[in-house]
């Protein structure tokens, strides 16, 4: 009588099939004990990868129109304009010949970078990852450092342009304010203005004109009247926006003053190294070994066991 096939998936019986492996218990050990020890020696190969972080939160507050959003700040920490001059530093620090031909090209060096918001906050998680572990937490170090000179670097920028620009207007409001100041006082002069008198204020120190009675104001012709309220009213709007003008200007120097000690970046956690290398993951090689081996030899002795029952049938 011919037995059952074991190869057969409908009379293939789960006990059989440990009765197989317990059988050959030795064999799978030794498989298996020889895919781990590969796999722990293989883990030794991949050149290690170590990974440091920060964390920082960016200032809203801005002296200047260069005021970035949350989004555009985090895509500036990752830019060229930040990672550029560390890349530069660091090429110029490694003096060995060999180590500057390792170093990869900027492109491919600056996606070693990874910045992102921890969920929920406004805090900008920075990591950083090499082969080379000493130069992780000198070049994170460097990142809020260079973030800060380039927000003043721009901001002194924008302040120095908008003081140009100030500094146009107002010798423009000057004019305006001269030659209206000029046109009034002849008006009243030629005029014969008499209850219009002159006086000095120390404060802005120029000079200003006080309308003192206003019953003199029946003895003049409308005409007259309405021309010199127009030029009043004109030579006022001059000087309130001289007043304007000198005050905006004046803050723009004590922007460019307090820029110098601007903090736009608060560091919330100092960059730190992890302990152990994120690459390569020796317990998970060595595991992912163990496994491989243990499934391998278990089909090995299978197949082999199933090969000799059905020779054994087909002799019979």
């Amino acid at each position: 009588m011919k037995g059952p096939d074991i190869k057969s998936n409908d009379d293939l019986d789960i006990s059989v099939l440990l009765k197989i492996i317990l059988r050959n218990k030795k064999i799978i050990f030794i498989i298996s004990l020889l895919s781990f020890i590969s796999g722990c020696l293989i883990s030794f190969i991949p050149k290690k990868i170590w990974l440091g972080d920060l964390q920082i939160i960016k200032s809203n507050n801005s002296l200047c129109n260069i005021q970035l959003d949350d989004y555009t700040g985090l895509d500036l920490l990752k830019s060229e304009k930040i990672l550029k001059n560390i890349y530069k530093e660091l090429k110029l620090e490694k003096t060995d010949k060999s180590e500057i031909i390792k170093l990869p090209k900027f492109a491919e060096w600056s996606n070693q970078f990874n910045a992102d918001f921890l969920r929920g906050t406004r805090i900008i998680s920075i990591s950083y990852k090499d082969h080379n572990k000493e130069d992780i937490l000198p070049i994170l170090k460097r990142i809020p450092l260079d973030y800060k000179s380039f927000i003043r670097k721009e901001t002194e920028k924008c302040l120095l342009d908008q003081k140009i620009i100030l500094k146009n207007q107002l010798i423009k409001a000057e004019e305006y304010f001269n030659n209206s100041s000029s046109e009034l006082l002849n008006f009243v002069e030629s005029n014969n203005l008499t209850f219009v008198k002159f006086k000095r204020t120390d404060e802005m120190s120029m000079t200003t004109l006080m309308l003192l009675e206003e019953n003199e104001r029946k003895k003049i012709s409308p005409s007259i009247l309405l021309k010199y309220e127009f030029l009043l009213e004109n030579y006022s709007n001059n000087k309130n926006q001289l007043q304007d003008l000198k005050k905006q200007y004046f803050n723009k120097e004590v922007a460019l003053l307090s820029n110098k000690n601007k903090n736009v970046i608060e560091i919330l956690k100092e960059p730190q190294l992890k302990e152990n290398p994120i690459y390569p993951e020796k317990r998970k090689i060595a595991f992912l070994a163990l496994l491989i081996g243990l499934i391998v030899s278990s089909f090995i002795v299978i197949w082999k066991e199933a090969d000799n029952f059905n020779e054994i049938n087909i002799s019979k």
